[in-house]
């Protein structure tokens, strides 16, 4: 049936127009000759159930169930469409959902929030989920395929061979002091 409707679509919409609607110039324009289209229309009208066109010796037209198959059979292409391309967006992975854990103090530099912008701004459609977890929680929660990606403060824990680590930048310390404490040197 499937193949019939993909013909009769085609057919149909691609007719010049219902007043020179002609099954041999249909069949020139879809490459295929004439009797092969017509059985094929013919086939699909028996399993069906009853004619989708009114045939006359010189002119073809849609039924009315014929226009109804039109309508519905173009919806339904549309959406075959429609998951052909977004199934092509998830394979270059440009949806879906990207899990991304951070340590409480990677806000700060505001490097993480800039990232996950720009990440937004190319991929759209991709769900990013956001969660703070500790560092050391990090590298087990990759590894286990709970997280895809980790802010995290360089530490050792960090590095093991199965975990790209790739340094974003580097960060001064600073201590704050309250008024009249004694001053450090370093």
């Amino acid at each position: 049936m499937i193949e019939g409707l993909w013909i009769f679509v085609i057919y149909a919409t691609f007719w010049p127009s219902p007043k020179e609607g002609h099954f041999g110039r249909a069949a020139k324009r879809l490459n295929i000759v004439q009797p092969a289209l017509s059985m094929q229309i013919k086939a699909l009208e028996e399993e069906l159930g009853g004619a989708l066109f009114i045939r006359t010796s010189r002119h073809v037209a849609l039924t009315e169930a014929g226009r109804l198959l039109q309508t519905e059979a173009q919806r339904t292409l549309a959406q075959v469409e429609h998951t052909r391309l977004a199934v092509a967006r998830a394979l270059r992975g440009e949806t879906g959902r990207v899990r991304v854990g951070f340590a409480g103090n990677a806000i700060f530099s505001g490097k993480m929030i800039a990232d996950l912008r720009q990440f937004h701004r190319c991929y759209p459609d991709a769900e990013l989920v956001i969660q703070e977890i500790a560092p050391q929680q990090q590298v087990a929660a990759i590894q286990s395929g709970q997280l895809d990606v980790g802010y995290t403060p360089d530490n050792s824990k960090t590095a093991t061979p199965d975990i790209m680590v790739q340094p974003l930048g580097q960060w001064d310390f600073l201590v704050a002091l309250a008024g009249g404490s004694c001053a450090c040197t370093p």
